[in-house]
């Protein structure tokens, strides 16, 4: 319950005035992320990589390849494609680097270099990277990129668009040791596919599935089925007054295997 007895007083401010006065401003230094924390580390690293996707560059970046650089058709499958109509969703695949992992590399770059590590340009680094053909792309139908990313589909190196190569070579210091391993695996298993391309592609095969329930359930012939509407008839007709008019009627049973066990 409020104490009425102990309000608070407030001045008039058209009679009183308290002026603070400030000789000297400090220089804002307070970071947004804690870089050297986990989860501030991932959330600073996603902030990047959803700066990149939403920026007016990369959405001029993605309209420029699909109308000058052929990629409005799926890789793997050339006859899905978006030219006449968007409802079919042809998708920017980065390879083998994903966007996340180049806003890891970028920044672990601009950490070692002392250069301002703002989300802005960071996201604008990476894409000068785009802009420059650094960084490996491949369009994918929407059906192929999620197989892609849940690991049921391979893209090989020498498929995708992009100087990777040369973009190793700038940096490549600042790469994990993992996603050196992870290129390394990438590289060898690319030249694999390279003599046999079709292995990788067996997941998008047409396949037929058969169900067999033999046994278990026996189909009425026809003649059972108009045996038992006939009875049903007769039941109703015999009797009138004992259905309802909004009663639904009874469902038909048919005797299967399990039935008679």
């Amino acid at each position: 319950m409020q104490d009425v007895l102990n309000l608070q007083s407030i001045k008039n401010p058209d009679t009183d005035m308290e002026v603070i006065k400030i000789d000297n401003i400090p220089e804002y230094d307070i970071e947004d992320y804690d870089l050297n924390d986990e989860k501030d580390y991932k959330k600073y690293i996603t902030d990047v990589e959803r700066e990149c996707r939403n920026s007016f560059e990369y959405r001029q970046f993605v309209n420029y390849l699909r109308d000058n650089m052929n990629m409005n058709c799926c890789s793997f499958y050339e006859n899905v494609n978006n030219v006449e109509s968007y409802k079919i969703r042809i998708e920017l695949h980065h390879s083998p680097f994903t966007l996340y992992d180049i806003a890891i590399i970028v920044t672990n770059k601009r950490l070692r270099t002392g250069e301002p590590m703002d989300v802005e340009l960071v996201a604008k680094e990476i894409m000068l990277l785009h802009y420059s053909l650094l960084i490996g792309i491949i369009p994918l139908s929407q059906t192929v990129h999620e197989l892609v990313h849940n690991n049921y589909l391979f893209v090989p190196i020498q498929n995708i668009l992009g100087k990777v190569d040369e973009f190793v070579d700038r940096y490549g210091e600042y790469m994990t040791p993992q996603q050196h391993d992870s290129l390394d695996n990438i590289k060898q298993l690319s030249s694999e596919y390279e003599q046999d391309f079709q292995l990788n592609t067996d997941v998008l095969n047409k396949k037929y599935l058969y169900v067999d329930i033999s046994g278990v359930y026996n189909l009425p012939t026809f003649n059972e089925i108009i045996q038992q509407m006939q009875s049903r008839i007769e039941y109703i007709k015999s009797n009138p007054t004992g259905i309802k008019k909004d009663q639904p009627l009874k469902k038909i049973w048919f005797v299967t295997d399990k039935d008679n066990q």
